[in-house]
Formats: C-alpha cells, structure tokens, sequence
C-alpha cells in the first residue's frame, strides 16, 4: 500500500486487525486513491525531458550540463527561421514553415523510452519519425524535415509508412510536449502556398530548402551547446 507497506483494505487503517468494510473505509480509500493520484502526477509535472546527454557522461543528477528539450526546440526554430529568412527575404511562409519544422523536429525525443536511452546509452530509440508524423496532421509538405533530419529526405511511401506507425505515440505525448513546451500550442505551420503545391517540382524545391534550414540549425544549436558557447549567434 501506498502509506502503510500493507493493502488497507487487508489491514486496518493503522496496520491492526483488518476493519469492517463501511462508510468510513470507503472514504480512507478514496482519501488514499487521491493521495496517490497527486504524487503520480507531481512527479509527470516534475520530470525534466532533454534533447542531449552530457559530453562527458555526467548524469544531470551529478551536476551533468543536459541539453533541455524545450530549449533545444526553441533555439533549432529561432535558428531555422532566421536561416530561411536569409533564403527567402519576402517569403513569410517559408520562414514560418522552418520555425514550426524546428519545433517538431525532435518531438519524439518526449518518449520515456528515449529519455531512458540518453541516461543509459544501451541501443537505439527513434524519435524523428514522432515528429514526421505530427507534421503530417498538418500537411505532408511539415513531415519530410522533421522525417529526415538525421537519415535525409524520405520518400512519399516511406513517410506514409512513419504516419501509420508513429502517429498514435505522437498524439500520445503532444499533451506532454505542449506542457514542456507551450510553443507548440500557439498556432499551427502555415498552409503550403497553392502555386507552390500545384506545381510538383517547386515543392519539391520548396521542401529540400526547408530541409537544409532545419539541418543546419539543428547542427548549430546542438554543437554551440556541446562547445559551451551557447546560444549559438
């Protein structure tokens, strides 16, 4: 039991001899079910989520500069942004669209399994495919970034295939996420201009531009952090 090593309704409220169940056991139960409610989620509130271990090893809990997760977004879409601003100087679109691919990018990172692999560093856990697939409830053309920020562009049946088996651990930790991170929940990525998306090979232009916005400050921010010189300017 939560309080007392023992189930309380095996053993009086005190350890003693076990009680007749009644009115006053069924409010000690009830009081005990809230008590434990309350903790579980103190400690969901509390967790902290990163994006990058300690160069040298160092848990955070032995005094480990941990790359928080939240930041890390932030800083890949400020940096994302400003990089397809230099691309594109009138084209607020495009600029809005590198913000959001920073901020979704590594959304899978949320996962409790990936937490655990960045404390263990045991195997593998694949985080860009969350974010491909979240980008996708908002239009294809926010998927591909975020889908192959590490292993490059995917092709169209490759990133239906990440939707059909990612999207259900996206909706699962976009509540966390949010919570982590409130930029997610202010607004959605711009919808793709239509001469861009009626014409196949400008979108793909479009996309691969994209692509390379995120890439770079995806490497900027991660490599300012792990130098020490951060935020990267």
């Amino acid at each position: 039991g939560f309080l007392f090593g023992k189930n309380p309704a095996k053993a009086g409220f005190l350890g003693g001899q076990r009680r007749s169940e009644g009115p006053l056991s069924s409010k000690l139960r009830c009081m005990i079910a809230r008590v434990q409610y309350g903790s579980a989620n103190s400690r969901k509130e509390s967790m902290s989520y990163y994006a990058h271990s300690d160069p040298t090893g160092k848990l955070p809990e032995a005094g480990g500069r941990w790359h928080p997760l939240s930041t890390h977004l932030l800083e890949v879409a400020r940096l994302a942004r400003q990089f397809a601003a230099n691309v594109r100087p009138h084209d607020s679109i495009f600029a809005e669209s590198a913000y959001w691919a920073g901020l979704l990018h590594d959304l899978g990172k949320y996962q409790q399994a990936f937490q655990d692999y960045l404390k263990k560093k045991r195997g593998s856990w694949p985080h860009a495919p969350v974010g491909a697939a979240k980008g996708c409830s908002f239009g294809q053309a926010h998927a591909f970034a975020p889908a192959g920020h590490h292993a490059g562009l995917p092709s169209h049946g490759s990133l239906k295939a990440m939707r059909e088996k990612w999207d259900s651990i996206a909706d699962q930790i976009w509540e966390t996420a949010c919570s982590d991170c409130p930029a997610l929940k202010r607004g959605e990525p711009p919808q793709l201009p239509s001469d861009i998306a009626g014409n196949p090979l400008l979108a793909d232009v479009w996309i691969r531009m994209l692509f390379s916005c995120l890439v770079d400050a995806d490497w900027c921010d991660t490599n300012a952090w792990e130098m020490g010189r951060y935020p990267y300017r």
